[in-house]
């Protein structure tokens, strides 16, 4: 192999409906500066294939017998881009079963398994790589370091079918529809290696970009999120376990299912309620009948009325997210410091919860040296922000 190129995918912010978007209901998310790299190049013995990942704190290195996967492989390979392409997730466990049975290394870890699975599910083990990863996100967080991981996956392993089996692939080009979608797709079986039961929140933000409504099995909705809405973010470094924590809430759910389920429901309602201030802050989002209807319920709001709406939302999901069992004593810290400001910043944890990021809703009228007061003050506590 002479190929040697990269790919990105951004991370990502969930605004509101974590948990709950488990279950069917709506959430929203945005994806943000923040990404996760692959480069692939040939390796230095061609008969091997080799995964590094840099992480902050050190490099972990996998490498594998190209001819030991390639047996593996043979039977669930994709003849060519164009052809047995579509996830089929019985074909997936199967190549998954073949993995552990065959006692290929390393099959424990889920950043291992992930990348065996699409080497060898999608690019067929064709021929030996070298993959290296390396990443802006923090692992375990809560700002979709897993998804994004999964995506650059997924679109290297595309990309290397189409280099393999097209006579003139592209090199560099704007991703089709079915691309995105190919890719989306993958990156969604790699979540779930990840965290068992995902929603697909994570990835799509990760794939499609920008701020999206997600509703598992519906169409996105994208929209653009105000100036107005300004958002601080802190990591109290606290780590966590998203598998477990999903987990958590579904077992509570079975236990308490006339308590969980209203909680859920009201998830979903400030999900919805959130989107409608977003859209009314930005008023070129709006339908025509969507701005008569504001007018009528918000006359002449301010952005000052708009940020007090939507972090009174922020808090409310915030203290639905803690009956489900979900937050932390660090971010309740978090909560408790953002709040006693001058100008209080509405805070509510982003993702699974357990710790990792909280997400802090910036006040109009906070000058820099407002921003940086509570920066500080949340270093203090051991907070980076």
């Amino acid at each position: 192999m002479s190929t040697v190129f990269e790919v990105s995918a951004p991370g990502k912010l969930i605004l509101a409906g974590e948990h709950s978007v488990v279950y069917g209901t709506a959430a929203l998310a945005t994806s943000i500066d923040k990404r996760t790299y692959l480069t692939v190049k040939p390796p230095a013995q061609a008969h091997e294939v080799v995964l590094t990942i840099y992480t902050n704190s050190e490099k972990i290195e996998f490498v594998w017998s190209l001819v030991q996967l390639q047996t593996v492989s043979k039977d669930f390979t994709s003849c060519s881009f164009d052809t047995n392409l579509n996830v089929d997730t019985s074909s997936i466990n199967a190549c998954k079963s073949a993995l552990l049975e065959a006692k290929i290394s390393h099959c424990e870890d889920s950043s291992a398994m992930v990348f065996l699975l699409m080497f060898c599910k999608i690019f067929g083990s064709r021929c030996g790589i070298h993959a290296s990863v390396r990443s802006d996100l923090p692992m375990g967080a809560g700002l979709g370091s897993s998804a994004s991981y999964c995506v650059v996956i997924a679109a290297a392993m595309l990309h290397l079918l189409e280099v393999h089996t097209k006579p003139e692939p592209q090199v560099s080009y704007d991703l089709s529809t079915r691309h995105l979608e190919l890719i989306n797709e993958w990156a969604f079986q790699g979540e779930g290696v990840c965290h068992g039961t995902p929603s697909g929140l994570d990835n799509t933000i990760s794939v499609y970009g920008g701020c999206i409504l997600f509703r598992r099995g519906s169409d996105m909705q994208t929209f653009a999120l105000a100036p107005v809405f300004r958002l601080l973010v802190t990591n109290t470094a606290v780590p966590r376990n998203t598998k477990q924590l999903v987990a958590g809430v579904r077992q509570l759910k079975d236990r308490h299912p006339g308590i969980v389920e209203p909680i859920l429901a009201s998830i979903e309602a400030t999900v919805q309620a959130i989107h409608r201030a977003l859209l009314a802050a930005d008023a070129d989002a709006l339908t025509s009948e969507e701005k008569e209807a504001e007018s009528v319920n918000n006359k002449t709001e301010e952005p000052q009325d708009v940020h007090a709406r939507i972090g009174e939302l922020f808090e409310v999901n915030q203290n639905l997210l803690a009956a489900l069992g979900v937050s932390h004593p660090a971010i309740q810290q978090t909560i408790e410091c953002c709040q006693k400001q001058v100008h209080p910043f509405p805070t509510k944890l982003t993702g699974a919860g357990g710790g990792g990021c909280v997400i802090s809703l910036i006040p109009p009228l906070a000058t820099q040296l407002h921003i940086e007061t509570l920066q500080a003050q949340l270093r203090d506590l051991g907070f980076s922000s």
